[in-house]
């Protein structure tokens, strides 16, 4: 399951975790339950080996400068605190799993 959280959070949950966050920023739009929908289904398909963690709407922007990230959706790719790769864009089902795969698989 999708779990929110904010910048004081953020540490705490990326590095106790000992697989791969996805961590998602996404705005409140018409396709913010799709995305967040996908996430679940990724969390799902990937069980223990990946942990989404979606930033809080009011923690959005201290979130987005943190990692650099200039726009909305977009999705980083941490292993223990560090920055693996990102996916920058609306995503859909066979993009968010050939990204993640790759990803996953070169570990």
């Amino acid at each position: 399951m999708v779990e929110w959280i904010d910048p004081r959070q953020e540490h705490q949950e990326v590095v106790r975790f000992q697989g791969t966050v996805l961590l998602g920023f996404l705005k409140r739009d018409p396709l913010y339950a799709r995305q967040v929908a996908l996430l679940d289904r990724m969390q799902r398909k990937y069980g223990e080996r990946l942990r989404c963690l979606v930033y809080h709407e009011g923690f959005l922007d201290a979130g987005m400068r943190r990692h650099m990230v200039r726009g909305t959706p977009s999705y980083v790719l941490l292993e223990r605190g560090d920055e693996v790769d990102r996916l920058v864009g609306v995503s859909d089902a066979e993009t968010m799993d050939a990204f993640l795969s790759r990803c996953l698989n070169r570990r």
